[in-house]
């Protein structure tokens, strides 16, 4: 028995040891691969505990987007954040240490330029809700809770905006045909005077 547990626990290690290794190295270039990466083995990996896991977690969290300028000849800047980063780092790092998934929150709060809250915190909310929602057991992290409370704020703040009419008539003018018909709309489209448009044209046009 002995020699089997040492020899599970010499397995744990070198799993932990293998994932530092490959989020360290591809975190600055695809943080949110590392970030699915890291959340799959700590939901899945059962026999990993916080210790082993945190190097990982450490890594992912000084990758997280920080909207600086990357250095050196070959860096090139990771792709823009989406939800799905947000919501697997939130996750991984909750499974490690709450304390890690609080500095990662934190991180994004404070580059709202960055993460923005309409286009990729509030999908991470959403997503989160729609998971836990096939499984109402599942405790919700400290980090999602506090996800989700900004976004709720957010929300309830843009609810209570007072509602203004449009400053003109003008709308966004789109429309990728350039026949002599559709030229004519995207000029209307466009005009902030015009309250309507007629299109003359032969029934069968």
């Amino acid at each position: 028995i002995a020699e089997a547990q040492s020899r599970a626990l010499e397995m744990a290690e070198r799993a932990a040891s293998l994932l530092h290794l490959v989020i360290a190295g591809n975190a600055p270039r695809d943080p949110a691969a590392c970030a699915q990466l890291l959340a799959r083995c700590t939901e899945q990996l059962t026999g990993l505990d916080g210790d082993q896991l945190r190097p990982a977690a450490l890594a992912l969290l000084a990758a997280l987007p920080a909207g600086g300028q990357t250095t050196g000849p070959f860096a090139s800047a990771p792709p823009p954040p989406s939800p799905d980063l947000v919501l697997c780092a939130l996750l991984g790092l909750s499974r490690v240490d709450d304390d890690l998934a609080d500095r990662a929150l934190r991180h994004c709060l404070d580059r709202p330029g960055l993460y923005d809250q309409d286009n990729v915190l509030l999908p991470a909310a959403l997503a989160f809700a729609s998971a836990q929602g096939s499984s109402p057991s599942a405790a919700e992290p400290p980090a999602l809770a506090g996800l989700r409370r900004t976004v709720l704020r957010r929300l309830e703040a843009r609810i209570a905006e007072p509602l203004a009419p449009p400053p003109d008539w003008q709308r966004p003018a789109e429309i990728r045909c350039r026949c002599t018909d559709c030229t004519e709309l995207n000029r209307f489209l466009a005009s902030p005077l015009e309250p309507s448009w007629r299109l003359k044209a032969a029934e069968a046009k």
